[in-house]
């Protein structure tokens, strides 16, 4: 055997002898990560003990024992909500788009527009177009120019309407019933199905009940986020909470003696409106983690109203819970009006995981290269190497601007024209590094299990939400508005969370007492200018 043949056997032998280590190092990490899953996946179901190095959760006491010594204001009863089928009656009094619409200013109605992203406008008994609002830009999104739609007669938007569900307007205002029908809209570019959503336009003041026209939505129903989809399947019309489901409550409807709404929809008390004079009324936005506690007296906002009226030996003080479990930083937007017509002098914002794991893991199912989805196979690589099978920093960065960030601009924009300030929170999740192995897994868990992070984990969520964190910081600073540090000052594990973002009783009074802290001064400037 020659010296070549000698060497080329002998790095065949050491080529061979590393790919097979290779592969035994591959097959122990797999295994060892098939062992972390299934710790993981055998964590306990309720909330395992905290090590002890957080102080123990205080005992949450109710308003009377807490002396809140205000007399408390009289309210309409809300009524007890028969939960086996719907009140008829009462969801076709309720709001739609056209007793709405007969409400605004024309520079409200625009502004609607702009808020839902949609195409909305106004035609007579003939079917001329009335008015138009919307922003043109999101003409692509449908798939069409402004001017395929506005000024149009609804002959010309629909030529062959007598084929399709007909738009009977007459049939429309004289029952008053909101007709939705699927529309083609011909275009330039082609026939572009869309949904028509008709609403007799009418304020429900007007006693003899006689309206002339009606408000038309153009809806494109491809495209959806996750919340948007999932709400379009339930069936909200025999449900006793949702008027839409992860958007809006039904108003005035008791659950159980613990959770009822208002006279607005919110988890709260009657709000008055107008606002009684001298009355310095704080709305907080947000989703379930705005909304949660025991009772509607434990939520954040209502500890926070206790805290301000202690303060400052003052009962013109109100902090109204506009908090929607489900609800994303779209929905907040969509509502931004609601939140204005409270007539609040500040709107407080907290909240975030709704749109990293409704929108954000959706989006990057949806994005991931090939490659990402092979890799994502590995279990050692999708636990331990998660974040280099995520978008980079920058990108997601990029997201976030392009979404979340975009919405409370839009959010800001609204309330600001209407003279309301704004303070936006950072956003608290479990702190991480300081957690036990055994919280660890259970938040891990928790994470999989009911929060889309089959390809996401635990450890990236919360570098997400350090992201989200350090942006909402440059937002405030930009746009000159109240920040609010609440997860520079909450730290914690499972002594305060009971999932990756829901708190116990002691986690929210730590919250509501932040906010306290950072809102008091401003309260004391709206107390002496009243």
């Amino acid at each position: 055997m020659g010296i070549r043949t000698r060497r080329i056997a002998r790095l065949l032998f050491i080529v061979t002898g590393v790919a097979l280590w290779l592969v035994v190092v591959a097959l122990a990490l797999e295994g060892f990560a098939a062992y972390r899953y299934r710790c993981i996946d055998e964590a306990p179901d309720s909330v395992p003990p905290h090590p002890g190095w957080n102080p123990e959760p205080p005992v949450m006491r109710d308003a009377a024992q807490q002396g809140d010594t205000t007399e408390p204001v009289a309210e309409p009863e809300p009524r007890q909500t028969d939960t086996t089928a719907a009140n008829e009656s009462t969801r076709e009094d309720e709001e739609h788009l056209g007793t709405l619409f007969a409400s605004l200013s024309e520079d409200d109605r625009a502004m609607y527009a702009r808020l839902q992203e949609e195409w909305i406008a106004t035609y007579d008994r003939d079917g001329n177009n009335v008015a138009f609002y919307g922003p043109p830009e999101i003409g692509p999104r449908f798939g069409l120019d402004v001017s395929h739609v506005a000024g149009k007669h609804l002959s010309e938007i629909r030529p062959d309407a007598d084929k399709q569900d007909p738009l009977n307007i007459e049939g429309l205002l004289e029952t008053g019933r909101p007709q939705a029908i699927p529309v083609t809209v011909q275009s330039s570019f082609g026939a572009v199905p869309l949904e028509l959503h008709c609403f007799p336009l009418r304020d429900p003041r007007d006693a003899d009940g006689q309206g002339g026209a009606v408000v038309c939505m153009f809806r494109n129903a491809t495209g959806l986020s996750m919340t948007e989809e999932l709400a379009r399947d339930h069936d909200s019309a025999q449900d006793p909470l949702w008027r839409v489901p992860w958007l809006e409550y039904r108003r005035n409807v008791r659950l159980n003696e613990n959770w009822h709404t208002n006279n607005v929809g919110f988890r709260d008390d009657y709000v008055a409106l107008p606002k009684p004079p001298g009355v310095v009324r704080i709305v907080c936005v947000g989703g379930s983690t705005t909304m949660e506690g025991a009772s509607n007296e434990l939520t954040y906002p209502n500890i926070l109203e206790r805290k301000l009226r202690q303060h400052f030996d003052a009962d013109t003080i109100e902090v109204v819970n506009c908090g929607v479990g489900g609800i994303g930083s779209l929905g907040e937007r969509k509502r931004a009006l609601d939140y204005a017509r409270l007539e609040p002098d500040l709107v407080v914002h907290y909240n975030f995981v709704n749109d990293a794991c409704h929108d954000l893991y959706q989006l990057w199912d949806k994005e991931a290269t090939p490659w990402q989805r092979r890799l994502r196979k590995s279990r050692f690589l999708s636990l331990y190497c998660n974040g280099r099978l995520l978008p980079a920093r920058s990108e997601i960065a990029a997201q976030l601007e392009r979404s979340t960030f975009r919405n409370l601009a839009l959010l800001h924009e609204c309330v600001a024209g209407k003279n309301i300030d704004i303070a936006v929170c950072s956003f608290v999740c479990p702190d991480y590094p300081t957690l036990s192995s055994e919280e660890r897994d259970y938040f891990e868990r928790s994470h999989r299990l009911f929060w889309q992070g089959k390809h996401v984990t635990f450890r990236s969520y919360c570098r997400i939400v350090a992201l989200y964190n350090e942006k909402v910081r440059y937002f405030c600073a930009e746009r000159g508005i109240h920040y609010v540090p609440v997860a520079e000052n909450l730290k914690g594990g499972t002594n305060y969370f009971v999932d990756i973002c829901h708190m116990h009783p002691a986690g929210i009074a730590l919250k509501a007492g932040i906010i306290f802290n950072h809102l008091k001064d401003y309260v004391a400037a709206k107390l002496a200018g009243a």
